[in-house]
């Protein structure tokens, strides 16, 4: 997991140690909040990245 490639459901269960739907629920919370959420693949899975906002992009 990088900065730059984000993170599969896998690796944020296993660094949380929350539960899959727990980690789930999460991102699409923050999706509904707003916050843009970049899905990529790696080696076949969906990595999820947080698209960090510039200063002033929220009103």
């Amino acid at each position: 997991m990088s900065e730059t490639t984000g993170a599969t459901l896998g690796e944020i269960f296993r660094i949380t140690s929350w539960q899959p739907h727990s980690a789930r629920a999460f991102l699409s919370g923050l999706r509904k909040k707003g916050h843009n959420i970049l899905k990529t693949s790696r080696d076949g899975a969906t990595c999820y990245h947080i698209v960090p906002e510039k200063i002033g992009d929220r009103s």
